[in-house]
């Protein structure tokens, strides 16, 4: 585009009142940074009156969806934040952090539907095509108001976001994935507490600070005989993250799981902090939702 051509669709989009960004990036290969920035802004305007805006904006006309709650369709989730935002009149969503590669945006926010309400923690991650929004899975986790009845008080969303002056999520995401399978498909010990940092900080409902605890959990599932397994979806890492979406199995105890991991990595590549959103799922609905 010439600098003309751009002089000439910046006043016309004054004029209509347009939004640049979207066209933009239709016409070339987005960075990561502008798809971050696409994924909040569609998705802070798609729980908004705006919901069927943002969707004719920022969907690609191939859109595939994974939630089930919206019935696996486009229609499907303009249906769910719809009745969404119906029956919950003080609907608000926070975004904690974003996590981007590629083609990939994760996005980890907290969905707050009013006074007395329980608390949502979610996960959600999209995948681009074209500038626009192409796949997207999901997954989410309701939690009592007062978490410290669970034993939680770092909170299931809260914490700091990506250091964009790292590069030990991209360097260590294979390294993150091999330690969790050995930890609990293997069910090793070996090694775990030199992979981990000594202050590890634990986000996960019930879970206690520190690499010891994790031991525990381990010897556990390896009493009772357990045949678990973890397929890897989806990786994406920026900066310090890890983010992975798998499948989580281990019958008759550990239901077929939807779970999205989110680590934050020393520089060094052990795991500082750890964040989950685990939904369990039906057998028959593993297809779709991946």
């Amino acid at each position: 585009m010439s600098i003309h051509q751009r002089f000439v669709f910046k006043i016309l989009c004054s004029i209509l009142g347009c939004l640049c960004l979207p066209w933009m990036v239709w016409a070339s290969n987005p960075s990561t940074a502008i798809l971050k920035k696409i994924a909040i802004e569609y998705y802070t305007q798609l729980y908004s009156p705006d919901y069927e805006k943002a969707m004719q904006t920022y969907l690609h006309d191939d859109y595939i969806e994974h939630q089930k709650t919206a019935k696996y369709s486009r229609a499907g989730l303009a249906s769910y934040v719809k009745s969404r935002l119906e029956t919950y009149p003080n609907h608000r969503v926070l975004i904690y952090r974003a996590v981007a590669q590629n083609d990939m945006v994760f996005l980890h926010v907290e969905e707050k539907r009013g006074p007395g309400a329980e608390m949502t923690a979610v996960a959600e991650l999209f995948r681009f095509a074209e500038g626009r929004i192409i796949e997207h899975w999901m997954a989410f986790q309701d939690f009592p108001k007062k978490l410290e009845k669970l034993g939680n008080f770092n909170g299931v969303v809260a914490g700091p976001n990506v250091n964009p002056n790292s590069q030990a999520g991209q360097q260590y995401a294979q390294a993150t994935v091999d330690a969790m399978i050995k930890a609990f498909v293997k069910f090793e010990t070996e090694g775990i507490l030199s992979s981990f940092s000594p202050r590890y900080i634990q986000h996960t409902i019930g879970a206690a600070d520190g690499p010891e605890s994790l031991l525990g959990v381990v010897d556990f599932l390896k009493s009772k005989n357990l045949k678990t397994s973890i397929d890897v979806k989806h990786i994406v890492a920026e900066g310090d993250f890890v983010v992975i979406l798998s499948l989580f199995t281990g019958p008759p105890m550990i239901p077929h799981t939807n779970v999205f991991d989110i680590f934050r990595l020393t520089e060094d590549g052990k795991k500082d902090e750890h964040w989950d959103v685990n939904e369990e799922i039906e057998p028959d609905d593993v297809a779709k939702i991946f």
